[in-house]
């Protein structure tokens, strides 16, 4: 695998086949790393077993579509880069934030919502808060399945890990997503992650129907570029 190029659109590589030195590009909507591996292991494998050359199944990479709240770019005509992951641990965290670092220029923010389950791996809430301090500009903690748990001691034990980054509590995760996307400037990359295409929210006693992160989002982006044209369709006096 060569000549890997990440972007907020999507992903080029080259594959060689060292018996024959043939060298195939391969470009695809899908985005990260690890999706490069992911898609690699996917064409080598249908080649092997169906016997279809690379060069033919490479022409069908670009029509891949995306795969809801997993690396899911939401784009509504913004000029910034919005990504929802159904990232939760500290490894798929890492994963997020390295690519969200490699296609952010050097002065724009990262800006991330997330928060961690009630009733579950409570060790590692410190740790993801230390982890989004590393990468993230600014960063906005909120609920993410509480269950029976108090979602500000939750954010609280998250906030322990963070030293240097900007960051606020905004327990209502709608409302959250919705400020992320609002502060967004030019360039800056927004992630949110935690729950991705997921239509719903444990909480006390109850399962109650959630969106999902990738519906909230497009609809705060959408509401964002209407208040925009408002405001710039205004006369000046």
């Amino acid at each position: 695998i060569d000549d890997i190029e990440l972007s907020a659109k999507g992903t080029s590589f080259s594959l060689t086949n060292h018996k024959t030195e043939e060298k195939i590009t391969i470009e695809t909507n899908l985005v990260a790393q690890f999706n490069v591996m992911n898609l690699t292991a996917a064409l080598l494998a249908v080649s092997q077993y169906k016997n279809v050359p690379l060069s033919y199944l490479a022409q069908f990479c670009q029509s891949i579509p995306q795969i809801e709240g997993r690396m899911e770019i939401i784009d509504a005509g913004q000029d910034f880069t919005t990504i929802v992951d159904y990232a939760h641990t500290p490894d798929g965290f890492i994963q997020c934030f390295e690519y969200a670092k490699s296609i952010t220029p050097g002065d724009n923010r990262i800006i991330c919502v997330f928060g961690s389950a009630g009733k579950r791996d409570t060790k590692k809430r410190i740790v993801l808060g230390e982890i989004a301090d590393l990468y993230c500009d600014v960063i906005i903690l909120t609920e993410e399945d509480p269950r029976d748990e108090d979602v500000m001691e939750i954010s609280n034990q998250i906030k322990a890990g963070i030293k240097e980054a900007n960051y606020i509590i905004i327990e209502d995760r709608i409302s959250a997503i919705e400020q992320a996307i609002m502060i967004a400037n030019t360039s800056d990359t927004v992630l949110i992650l935690g729950k991705g295409d997921e239509t719903f929210m444990d909480r006390v006693y109850e399962r109650d129907h959630y969106e999902g992160d990738h519906k909230v989002a497009q609809a705060a982006l959408i509401e964002r570029k209407k208040q925009k044209e408002a405001y710039d369709d205004e006369p000046i006096h």
